[in-house]
């Protein structure tokens, strides 16, 4: 089993943050460097003068798995309830924000299989094999110091620190193994990925500037990842992470144009210590256009991610199964959103995923999802949205030889026909919003 590195380990505040009218593109950029994901949502809320107390989203997503030479279909169904709180602190002249994270998630697989061949006076005898894992995972705390200049200063400078705590399950029984691997595919973008891991703590610094219409931001971060057992009696140390980025905003009456532009670097995995895995290095692009207009937004954007050679050695003597995961990736949206009512929006998008083949010519995906939401004002400063999805697509099947005691990227993964793919997912969220500007 290969824990590949796609985003989905990172931590998760990306997707919850609010950006405030005076430090919005600052605070935006921290969080796209320190996380290491780019967010489009994110930069479509700038201007916004909210700051997020406390959100939470309950959210529901299965995915039905068929070969297409069988009649077997594996079926993986997850539910995950994250929980984010925040608070400001004015420290002088500077602002101290602080962000916890912690969530409850399930993983649970349902294999169905017909034990005896098909044909037409033969019945079919079904089997089901189910296993699941749930249980809280780690909790992250995230500061975040803005030193805030007088508004003649053009430029703004961001320090990040960020914790995640070890409060989740990480040692697997070897029975849990596959099941955990199915989890964490790229392809089927699951909400949560690993229940726990070890102490990870990392750093960010970065810059933005301001002229007129046009914002830009340069900056870094660095990820030290910790020891955890993944398997009884083996430590896994995950290799630490560095990333610099680059990113541009021109926001104008009519549009807004994004851009980021980052390069993502790691070093070795290992098993105690023995060096056992090195993901190559990755570029990350994504571009965003959004048109304004009196009730809405109409936006399209593409994501990539250009992945490098991988370097690695053996496994099986770990008893782990190893999947090249170097596969390119690219995405691309359209959408819209209309404002009903001063308290009430819709949005309905569309999204197109690729995994084009790694250099072993497999691996090759496409996803198509389609989702709808809603988001309203009941009572002050308390939101709900709700929302639901619907994905298909078809993806590469692999199989690998578990009697291999030396592994190469040639040998451990081979094409095993086509995987037809059907989704559904929805989710329910409630977020408590406050007006800066009768807070501060």
């Amino acid at each position: 089993m290969r824990f590949p590195r796609t985003g989905k380990d990172r931590f998760y505040l990306v997707t919850f943050v609010d950006v405030s009218s005076h430090i919005s593109l600052s605070y935006l950029c921290f969080v796209l460097l320190f996380f290491f994901q780019p967010n489009p949502a994110v930069l479509e809320q700038m201007g916004t003068t909210q700051f997020e107390r406390l959100k939470t989203e309950f959210s529901y997503k299965q995915w039905h798995l068929k070969k297409s030479n069988q009649i077997s279909t594996d079926q993986l169904r997850q539910i995950s309830w994250p929980w984010v709180w925040s608070s400001r602190f004015q420290l002088g002249n500077s602002e101290l924000k602080m962000t916890i994270v912690t969530r409850f998630a399930t993983m649970q697989r349902q294999k169905e299989e017909y034990e005896k061949e098909i044909v037409d006076t033969d019945p079919r005898e079904l089997s089901l094999n189910k296993q699941s894992l749930f249980g809280i995972t780690d909790t992250q705390i995230v500061f975040d110091y803005h030193l805030q200049r007088k508004a003649r200063f053009l430029t703004d400078w961001f320090i990040g620190l960020g914790l995640s705590l070890p409060t989740g399950k990480n040692q697997l029984r070897p029975i849990d193994v596959e099941l955990a691997n199915q989890f964490y595919s790229e392809v089927l973008d699951f909400q949560i990925s690993r229940l726990g891991e070890g102490f990870n703590r990392g750093i960010s610094l970065f810059t933005t500037h301001r002229f007129s219409t046009l914002y830009i931001a340069v900056g870094g971060n660095y990820l030290v990842k910790g020891k955890y057992s993944v398997l009884p009696n083996q430590l896994y140390k995950p290799g630490n992470e560095s990333h610099l980025q680059a990113a541009t905003l021109w926001k104008g009456q009519l549009f807004s144009w994004r851009n980021n532009l980052g390069f993502r670097h790691y070093s070795h995995d290992s098993f105690g210590e023995q060096t056992w895995f090195r993901q190559g290095g990755e570029i990350l692009g994504d571009t965003s256009l959004t048109l304004n207009f009196p009730r809405g937004q109409l936006f399209i954007g593409q994501h990539l991610i250009n992945r490098l050679r991988n370097s690695q050695i053996d496994g099986g003597r770990f008893g782990l199964q190893i999947r090249n995961t170097n596969s390119n990736f690219r995405q691309s949206r359209l959408g819209g959103r209309y404002h009903i009512s001063p308290l009430m929006q819709i949005e309905l998008r569309y999204e197109r995923l690729f995994m084009l083949p790694n250099e072993n010519k497999i691996g090759r995906a496409s996803v198509r999802h389609t989702s709808f939401s809603v988001s309203a004002q009941f009572r002050d400063y308390l939101w709900t949205n709700a929302g639901c999805s619907i994905g298909q697509g078809e993806m590469q099947a692999l199989k690998s030889n578990p009697n291999l005691k030396i592994i190469s990227p040639a040998t451990i993964s081979a094409p095993e026909g086509q995987i037809r793919l059907n989704g559904l997912s929805f989710w329910l969220g409630v977020r408590q919003n406050f007006d800066l500007h009768k807070i501060n």
